[in-house]
This record gives structure tokens, C-alpha cells and sequence, in this order.
């Protein structure tokens, strides 16, 4: 049985905007300095199939629960939108909201965007929120040239009431539109575990469909088998085999 490939790594060494917003069409996504496509992901030691989502701008509009919201947090909070950069609050931020993510994490900011490579790829940029000064909440995004890439969202879990990560989302759109962009990338969500489907809240989005290589609703992509279904079908035939013949087996997730 052909199984495409599972993951697909880009390294450059350049980067313009026309050719990130070329990858972020053909399902690849930012990974510190570099882009990758995934088609299955390992978190909590479960296999799962990845699903790369965007908004068409040109068509979009915010459902009545996000432009509420919306007015609920303009009032309260300042916010600005610039150039990313990176210092103690951001830090101090991100290392208390890690123990929300799943999988595999990161040290700092500092290696979230660089990793170990002193070359500074993409154009990226932060909307960081205030409370009278204080930092509540942050995003990064990059970039292209008719297109931007959601890469991160931090909030105080003590403002966990102002849904203040739907909030950077929001106000990301926003910007993109302004600029005229005419898509948004939020990065993925995953078929059967529901951690990321809060990126669905900020418009009607289309979906990557691994097997034709096009961008569709997520009804249409449905109907496909995964590639995550045929990993299990094939690794739980292959298993049968060896018992039916007294080798002793054990089914192991290789997390990376």
C-alpha cells in the first residue's frame, strides 16, 4: 500500500513575502526558522490527522458572538500593533501559559521564532493587550505579501473571562483586512481532538485537502480517507499478522 509522505521540512536561507504566502497555500506552516507540512500529528501519545485551515478575507465577516466580544474589550483594554518585540513581560507571559500546549515545546520566544539560526526570516509582528500598563495578552504573526500566519497566542489565565485569545485573532483579521490581505492562516486544527477548534470561532474557514492538494469546506474533505486511518488500519493488520504467528508485539507512537 503507497503512503504519501508524512511530514515535508523547507530550509532557506531567504524568504520573501510572495513565497511564504506560496507555502502557507500548499499547507506548510511556520516551525521556528524554517516551514513544514504535517499531515498527522503525536500529542499525548495519541495519533491524529491535521487539518490546515484559512480564511478567504474577501469574504469574510464576523459572527455576532465575536463582535461582541469585541466591544466587550475595547473599552477595557489598550493594545498596540507593531514590529515583534521580544523582552521580559512577553517572556514571563509564555512561560506561564506552556502548561496549556500539547506536544512538543519550546524554551522561550526567543527559539519559538529563531530556533538556533541567527538568520531572521519572516516579517513578523505582535498586537500585545494592556490592563492599565499591564500585559495581559500577546500575538505573533507573519507576514506575506496578500497574506498573514497566525503563529502564537499568550493570555493571563486571570482574564480567562475575556476570551482574550479569540480577542488577538479578531485583531489580526482586522489588520489583514485593512491591508487588504486576502487570507489568514490560524495555522491547523485536528480531526478528532477539538484542543484547537476555538480558530473556527473568527470566520468561515476553508480546509486543506492532503489528497487533492486543494483548499475546501470541511465537508467536502470528509469523505476522504486519512492519512491517519490508514497508519492505524495498516499498523492494526500488520499487528494481527504478528500474533497470528506468536510474535510478541507492542504498538508504540513515535511522538516526532
Amino acid at each position: 500500500m503507497y503512503l504519501p509522505r508524512i511530514a515535508d521540512y523547507v530550509f532557506m536561507f531567504k524568504l520573501s513575502p510572495k513565497k511564504l504566502d506560496r507555502l502557507l497555500s500548499m499547507g506548510y506552516f511556520r516551525n521556528a526558522n524554517i516551514m513544514f507540512q504535517s499531515q498527522v500529528i503525536c500529542i499525548e501519545g495519541v495519533l491524529d490527522d491535521v487539518y490546515n485551515v484559512r480564511l478567504d478575507l474577501t469574504e469574510h465577516f464576523f459572527s455576532k458572538s465575536i463582535r461582541k466580544i469585541a466591544r466587550k474589550n475595547e473599552p477595557r483594554f489598550q493594545y498596540i500593533i507593531r514590529k515583534v518585540v521580544l523582552d521580559e513581560d512577553k517572556e514571563r507571559l509564555f512561560a506561564a501559559h506552556k502548561s496549556r500546549f500539547k506536544g512538543i515545546l519550546y524554551k522561550s520566544l526567543e527559539q519559538l521564532l529563531f530556533g538556533d539560526s541567527p538568520i531572521r526570516l519572516f516579517d513578523t509582528y505582535e498586537i500585545s493587550i494592556y490592563d492599565e500598563g499591564r500585559l495581559v495578552a500577546f500575538s505573533f504573526f507573519d507576514v506575506g505579501k496578500d497574506s498573514i500566519a497566525s503563529i502564537l497566542g499568550v493570555f493571563d489565565a486571570e482574564y480567562s473571562a475575556y476570551s482574550l485569545g479569540i480577542y488577538t485573532m479578531y485583531l489580526e483579521v482586522c489588520w489583514a483586512k485593512e491591508r487588504e490581505c486576502q487570507y489568514y492562516y490560524p495555522g491547523y486544527i485536528l480531526r478528532h481532538n477539538k484542543l484547537f477548534d476555538y480558530k473556527l470561532r473568527v470566520g468561515n474557514f476553508e480546509f486543506f485537502n492532503w489528497n487533492t492538494s486543494n483548499w475546501e469546506k470541511k465537508e467536502d474533505i470528509l469523505c476522504f480517507t486519512t492519512l491517519g486511518e490508514k497508519l492505524s488500519i495498516e499498523l492494526s493488520y500488520l499487528q494481527k499478522l504478528l500474533d497470528n504467528v506468536g510474535i510478541e508485539n507492542q504498538l508504540k507512537i513515535y511522538p516526532y
